[in-house]
Order: structure tokens, then C-alpha cells, then sequence
């Protein structure tokens, strides 16, 4: 079976509780913008994924695991 797009951000997501509603919210995006970078249509930038990567606490370091596609 095929994995989504970013599971491993969309774990993190739920470990944390977070809709990605909610986390775009967090981050003043909208869900729409969260949705089209989950699903690939749209890359991540530096300032929102650096924004997400705080409220998750994913360290700079991890960000190549959670931020590119599986």
C-alpha cells in the first residue's frame, strides 16, 4: 500500500493533536495552503516550514525527514 505524502509530518501532526486546520492557524496560513503542501501540490517555503517545524518541535536538523516527500 502506497504511504500519503509527508507521513511522517502528518504523524507529527497528530501526535501533537493538531488538525491541519489547526496547525495552519497556528502558523497564519490557511487550511488550504497546509492541504495543497501535504498533498504535494505546492512546495514548503523557508519562513512557514520553519514556523510548523517550532510548534512541532522538529529540530533544523530533521527537517529533510519530515519537509520532502516519501
Amino acid at each position: 500500500m502506497k504511504r500519503p505524502k509527508f507521513a511522517r509530518l502528518r504523524a507529527r501532526l497528530l501526535e501533537y493533536g493538531l488538525t491541519q486546520g489547526a496547525a495552519a492557524h497556528a502558523i497564519g496560513r490557511s487550511r488550504s495552503y497546509m492541504n495543497a503542501r501535504l498533498n504535494g501540490r505546492a512546495p514548503f517555503t523557508f519562513s512557514p516550514k520553519g514556523k510548523l517545524a517550532r510548534l512541532l518541535d522538529i529540530s533544523e536538523m530533521m527537517w529533510e525527514a519530515y519537509f520532502t516527500e516519501e
